[in-house]
């Protein structure tokens, strides 16, 4: 995925995800690598150090998740899996 991607599919500023990136990269979370395909942009790749740290996070945020649910009552559940599918499959 490009920075670019990432910012359309985030709608933010490019240069929101720029600075963004280079923290990233600079914590050694990502790696830039020059595009296959096109030579004037780059590709990001999730580093080990990286996949490490989200999946130590992990079991934070779905805790986190469930928290955010459990006053919800299971139709409550299932109405916000959908829409957050939906949400999903159209691309946001």
């Amino acid at each position: 995925m490009t920075p670019k991607d990432i910012s359309e599919r985030l709608t933010t500023d490019i240069s929101t995800i720029i600075g963004t990136i280079t923290r990233l990269e600079r914590d050694q979370f990502v790696i830039r690598k020059p595009s296959p395909t096109d030579g004037r942009s780059t590709v990001l790749e999730v580093s080990d150090q990286g996949r490490a740290a989200y999946s130590g996070a992990q079991p934070g945020v779905d805790e986190f998740l469930a928290g955010l649910q459990k006053p919800l009552s299971t139709g409550e559940k299932t109405v916000l899996r959908q829409a957050l599918l939906a949400t999903l499959q159209n691309d946001i």
